[in-house]
């Protein structure tokens, strides 16, 4: 006898991330796997012992769901065979979260979304202030020191921004785009 109710949203750890599943009864789970050797990520369902990959299975708590579990695992079953797999807006916790809640979102994606959004703001305070804070010491007038200060801020960003925060920018405002895109047509 298992441990999990079917319906029940699994969590498996893997290296960096958690991967996710529907438990379907009968020790079998419904789960986005992802890419591997070369084959594209397709929805699947497996043993229990092959969604956890050996590693400890927990049931992460739904206490408000959209549908209920039989009606959350047939919306699984439906999508069953799907190659539409992508790390950032369709992985296995968006799938799980639109079985269940009826909405595609990734916690850990939002929380990678934000820790490099937060990372580049910091890159951005660092880059900018010390040498607009330089300017405004060494200046005597408060407009020679705006003009300079605004120069400063301008090319010490130009010039010394990672290349990696405008492709930060635009993971996020495609991840906001894809999560509002979602929630308009589910």
């Amino acid at each position: 006898m298992s441990r999990f109710t079917p319906g029940d949203h699994l969590v498996t750890v893997r290296l960096g991330y958690t991967h996710h599943g529907l438990y379907v009864g009968g020790n079998h789970v419904i789960h986005y796997q992802g890419p591997n050797l070369g084959l594209p990520g397709e929805i699947v369902m497996t043993s229990l012992d092959e969604f956890s990959d050996g590693k400890p299975v927990w049931c992460k708590p739904c206490p408000a769901r959209l549908y209920g579990r039989t009606e959350s695992l047939e919306r699984a079953r439906t999508r069953l065979g799907e190659h539409r797999y992508d790390v950032l807006f369709s992985n296995c916790e968006h799938f799980v979260m639109w079985c269940i809640h009826g909405i595609h979102h990734s916690t850990q994606v939002s929380q990678a979304a934000a820790a490099v959004a937060k990372a580049a703001l910091r890159t951005q305070q660092t880059t900018i202030m010390p040498p607009a804070t330089t300017v405004l010491t060494r200046e005597r007038t408060a407009s020679d020191c705006m003009t300079l200060a605004t120069s400063a801020i301008t090319l010490t960003t130009l010039a010394t921004s990672p290349s990696w925060v405008p492709l930060a920018t635009g993971v996020l405002a495609a991840h906001a785009v894809s999560r509002l895109w979602s929630w308009l047509t589910d």
